[in-house]
């Protein structure tokens, strides 16, 4: 595996097409990667972001603690065309060197590979995909976002059969 680094924030947001989508919830209150150190004065701001690109995904990372300073947990998120994320999910846990047994909560229904496909009919009719969501509304936004760029082309939201 490549090495893990940041990335800036304008990075991760000129590459994701829709909603990012939330893939776990990891308890860090005995266990700060340094990667996302929070000097103490910050702790009760609402959170803060980090970007990260683990040589194969770029991935969010929103650092929040309590309202007492006690417990601190990170959210990760990734892009909400990600075809990969059980992977995705690994590498940043491992790069930020922490072990899956700390992931409190994980959002299995996003595990698996994108289920809505946003395509196009080209002019001879054939029906193009042109990427893939794990929820049906970042697709269908994404078609729309494509139509309103004007692009001639049909745009529509298909379900994958797997």
């Amino acid at each position: 595996m490549s090495e893990m680094s940041v990335i800036e924030e304008e990075r991760w947001k000129k590459n994701e097409k829709s909603v990012p989508v939330e893939l776990c919830v990891v308890d860090v209150s005995n266990n700060k990667p340094v990667q996302i150190s929070v000097p103490k004065d910050e702790w009760y701001k609402e959170s803060k972001n980090f970007y990260f690109d683990t040589g194969t995904n770029e991935l969010k990372v929103q650092y929040r603690w309590d309202i007492n300073g006690t417990k601190s947990y990170i959210f990760i998120y990734m892009h909400s065309d990600e075809k990969k994320p059980k992977s995705a999910l690994e590498s940043i846990v491992r790069g930020l060197g922490l072990s899956a047994d700390l992931i409190i909560y994980s959002n299995d229904s996003f595990l698996g590979a994108p289920k809505y496909q946003t395509m196009r009919v080209d002019d001879n009719a054939n029906e193009i995909e042109i990427t893939s969501f794990h929820r049906q509304s970042s697709a269908e936004f994404y078609a729309k976002h494509m139509e309103a760029k004007g692009h001639k082309q049909l745009y529509f939201v298909k379900e994958s059969n797997t």
